[in-house]
């Protein structure tokens, strides 16, 4: 049984030669035993005669390649063929098939083989015998007639082109790539294989993600066996411009070929045909998508150029790819919609064909969707609200929440995120999101659509519909794409956040500013349901403007205000950017060295840099916060909220200035508290500075507290001094600080121990401000509670400050 599988080896080999190889052909067939000739012979006589004929092995020559690969159809092809007929390449027998014994690939009987051009009697096309309605031709597109009988005369050169079955983002078809006759370098040359298991390249640097855990052999036709050092993926580019990319594609680093596996696209359901020396596919709705004419070495090749990944510095230059990634990676397509309908305001014009980049190969792809159910859509604002909670993420947020709830308007496809800690919290943000819709369109929310989790089958959550008129609709258990609408909406934020977290190299950890960046950028972008209007403008009305958007994740320089920097301090930090905060109409910045956010209108973009680990490593920190142990700063439910134009915020950061903190009512009230603790102390008193001395400066430090599980206990502001600024004999004479040894701690707790004491453990407030001082100290009033009238004045301390030396 082995030496027949050989044989028919042999015999392929010797069918796939090109004609300088005729010679040989003839010689070895007069003149040696097919049936005792081992593979090992072939290939050497074969290497012989090419040496003779060509001196040196041209590298990028198909017939070096046929020897290299020997016969990479597996042996279960030669199986195959052997099950066909007895038909061989001395034309000994009845074989089916174009070639001698191949047997047609089509599942259609109308496109089977006409047998023209083969040594058996391939079978004939007799599918209602005459009738050619269903025909359709390769080279006018009309039915009736097959291309060799269409009168209309081919446009342009004879050139072929090709699709190829990739998977596609959302499920779409394969697209048209370019081949050529010409053949060109050895890593652009696909060869579409009948034998392969799979997909399969010796070409390391084609890959734009590769798998190395993936280990394995392939076996080959002499029964010996390669080795497989990873799975991937690589990026091809269409005729049109687009880039698509062909998965699972084995990585075998003895190979110096590309294989296209027949079998492998037919498990993604496409239909090969053979006839009249042509391969073609058609998908599951008997369209043609592609064709590919056989060479003259009888076999079938695709020329196909590679691809790398969209360096960002380089594709920044191009406005078209500077606004992709400005608009959280949307796609091109989407890009031309917004700019040719003037769907937006401050969008110059796109004209880019598809591609992608590395942030939307790395961020975008996933499993094939679900066809789209047709049911009514709303035909007013909050007749129809869709809501769904995704999560728990494996990193907590800044603010430490594990999920996000979205409420989807059916009518407008407007979109508001919230942040929860527990998923109990819905109910709470359903009652905020109720008075935000109302005060926006002075409308209520009539029919609310979500899946049957717990926390939305919660008796409290039915009780409040009902007591708001709200019809609360279910999905069927286990059934997801009834909720069609908050499922998709939920795929394309996270879509967006990965990509432009990849995009710029983010850590997990920063999730929600990612989710919270994308849903403001999708209230901007087209959307199918909503013909040339932006979710947003069909919501409030208005055209939104995008000529403040920038790219997420980019460097920012913000300005130091002069009130908190010295002569010689930095007048810039450099910061990320993470989100847009339009209650200030500035931008929301995060500096990763002192772990908080800025808030800040004076501040120049670098789009194309990012945040190198390096640098903080070289500040011992950490890039945001990868661990339960969060900033402990309280991220607020937030989404585009009031007005529509404007996103609330994601994050309740620390304030860095007395100004940013004056704003909020509750810092107003700790740095009150603080103030009147020092005075009730007696720490200070109001004196005209006497000559010879200097005012130390003071400021206001601010700190949120929360427990274990991320909730805010309380705010804390301290007046502080800038103590760096005393001098030694003249503020100070020597730096102390009103705490108990570590030592006398351990002593009183082991007496308490051994004499059976209880111990009290109590807090004292504003312990520090308890220590009195010797020296002659000076400071200036601080900020918001200067006394009018007498602002020139100082405050002589009589007690000791935070700072101090």
């Amino acid at each position: 049984m082995e030496k027949k599988l050989e044989v028919r080896v042999i015999e392929k080999i010797l069918r796939s030669l090109t004609p300088k190889f005729a010679f040989i052909v003839a010689t070895l067939e007069e003149f040696k035993d097919l049936s005792s000739m081992t593979i090992d012979e072939l290939v050497g006589s074969l290497r012989a005669h090419e040496q003779r004929m060509n001196g040196l092995l041209e590298g990028g020559k198909l017939d070096h390649a046929l020897q290299n690969k020997l016969s990479l159809n597996e042996v279960a092809s030669c199986n195959r063929e052997t099950t066909q007929g007895k038909g061989g390449y001395n034309k000994r027998g009845k074989g089916q098939g174009s070639h001698g014994g191949g047997r047609d690939q089509s599942k259609q009987s109308e496109i089977a083989n006409q047998g023209q051009n083969s040594r058996g009697h391939g079978r004939r096309w007799n599918s209602r015998r005459g009738d050619k309605s269903q025909v359709q031709c390769y080279n006018c597109k009309k039915y009736g007639h097959f291309s060799y009988e269409c009168r209309q005369k081919p446009e342009g050169n004879k050139e072929e082109s090709s699709h190829l079955s990739v998977q596609e983002e959302c499920g779409g078809s394969s697209v048209l790539l370019t081949y050529n006759g010409d053949e060109r370098k050895k890593k652009s040359i696909w060869y579409i294989d009948t034998g392969a298991s799979h997909h399969m390249s010796g070409y390391k640097e084609l890959f734009t993600e590769l798998d190395e855990s993936v280990q394995g052999e392939v076996r080959l036709g002499n029964s010996s066996t390669l080795q497989v050092k990873g799975k991937g993926r690589i990026i091809i580019q269409t005729k049109k411009g687009d880039h698509r990319y062909i998965s699972d594609v084995l990585y075998i680093l003895e190979m110096h070929t590309n294989l296209i596996s027949v079998t492998q696209l037919l498990e993604k359901g496409y239909d090969i045909h053979l006839k009249d020396g042509r391969l073609s596919i058609r998908n599951k709705n008997r369209e043609l998508i592609a064709k590919v004419d056989m060479a003259n070495n009888r076999l079938f090749t695709l020329n196909m150029e590679a691809v790398s990944m969209k360096c960002l510095k380089p594709v920044l230059k191009d406005n078209s790819w500077l606004w992709h990634l400005r608009f959280g990676y949307l796609g091109f397509t989407g890009l031309k919609l917004l700019s040719k309908e003037k769907m937006v305001k401050g969008l110059p014009e796109i004209d880019h064909p598809d591609q992608l980049c590395e942030g939307c190969i790395k961020g975008k792809q996933h499993r094939l969707s679900f066809e789209a159910g047709h049911s009514r859509k709303a035909r007013r604002p909050l007749e129809l609200v869709h809501t769904n909670i995704a999560g728990p993420f494996e990193v907590t947020s800044l603010g430490g929440n594990r999920y996000y709830l979205t409420f989807i308007d059916d009518f407008s496809r407007y979109t508001w995120v919230y942040f929860l800690k527990e998923k109990s919290e819905a109910l709470n943000k359903l009652k905020e999101f109720k008075a935000l819709a109302k005060n926006q369109r002075r409308k209520y929310i009539k029919v609310l659509r979500s899946d049957r989790g717990g926390e939305y089958t919660l008796k409290a959550f039915e009780e409040f519909c009902k007591e708001n008129g709200i019809l609360h609709q279910f999905t069927a258990s286990y059934t997801p794409q009834q909720n069609g609408v908050a499922e998709r909406k939920n795929c394309a934020i996270m879509n967006m956040a990965r990509s432009m977290m990849k995009g710029k190299t983010l850590p997990k950890g920063s999730w929600a500013e990612a989710v919270d960046c994308a849903v403001y950028l999708l209230n901007r972008c087209p959307t199918k349901s909503v013909k040339f209007r932006t979710p947003i403008e069909a919501w409030s009305g208005s055209k939104p403007v995008v000529g403040h958007l920038k790219i997420f994740g980019c460097i920012v320089y913000a300005h130091i205000p002069e009130q908190i920097r010295k002569k010689l301090d930095d007048r810039g930090q450099k910061c990320i950017f993470v989100r847009y905060d339009f209650k200030t109409k500035a931008y929301k910045l995060y500096n990763p060295i002192t772990k908080k956010f800025i808030i800040s209108r004076d501040i120049e973009f670098d789009e194309e840099d990012y945040w190198r680990r390096s640098e903080e490593e070289k500040n011992n920190k950490e890039l945001f916060y990868n661990d339960d142990n969060n900033s402990g700063e309280e991220e607020e439910s937030s989404g585009d909220q009031t007005p529509p134009n404007s996103p609330a915020a994601t994050i309740e950061s620390d304030p860095i200035t007395f100004e940013e903190a004056a704003q909020d009512k509750k810092w107003r009230n700790v740095m009150d508290e603080e103030i009147e603790a020092i005075k009730k102390n007696d720490t200070w008193e109001l004196t005209t500075l006497p000559v010879g001395h200097k005012a130390i400066e003071v400021k206001w430090v601010y700190k949120t507290n929360t427990n274990q599980e991320g909730k805010v206990e309380k705010h804390k502001a301290r007046l502080v001094t800038k103590g760096y600024k005393q001098k030694f004999g003249v503020d100070y004479e020597e730096v102390f600080a009103h705490v108990a040894r570590i030592d006398t701690i351990r002593l009183l707790i082991a007496l308490a121990v051994q004499n059976r004491w209880k111990i009290y453990q109590m807090d004292v407030k504003s312990a520090f401000l308890n220590g009195y001082l010797e020296e002659e100290v000076y400071v200036e009033q601080p900020p918001g509670y200067e006394k009018k009238g007498e602002e020139e004045k100082v405050y002589r301390l009589k007690k000791a400050l935070y700072g101090l030396k």
